[in-house]
């Protein structure tokens, strides 16, 4: 089951642990080289915390690749309408390279392939 927001969700990748990882197309936008945008992992089954959902709100450096989180939201459902188990800032956010091959680098990919045009 995918969340009420499917509609605008674009597919970019899943893991053999059994998440799927999505990035939210209808909330996209970017300054200069940097994309601001929320993904979408949703979990075959329940993580540490509960969370079969996780929002976040990213941003991804195009020119440098780099990405770093802004924002965390965790549900305990698939589809993101209950109240969330945890909603929060991070913390000091650090920009962080991207790993050749991980999910981030997919994600980074897909985002700025779609916005950089």
């Amino acid at each position: 089951m995918l969340p009420k927001i499917a509609a605008a969700l674009v597919f970019v990748t899943d893991e053999d642990v059994g998440r799927k990882h999505f990035l939210d197309a209808a909330n996209m936008n970017r300054k200069g080289y940097i994309v601001y945008i929320w993904q979408v992992q949703i979990n075959e089954q329940a993580d540490q915390a509960g969370a079969m959902m996780i929002r976040s709100q990213q941003e991804f450096d195009c020119r440098f690749r780099q990405s770093r989180v802004m924002w965390l939201i965790s549900y305990a459902d698939k589809d993101g309408v209950g109240a969330p188990l945890q909603s929060s800032a991070v913390q000091h956010p650090q920009w962080v390279p991207v790993t050749s091959g991980s999910v981030t680098e997919k994600l980074l990919d897909q985002a700025c392939g779609m916005i950089m045009r």
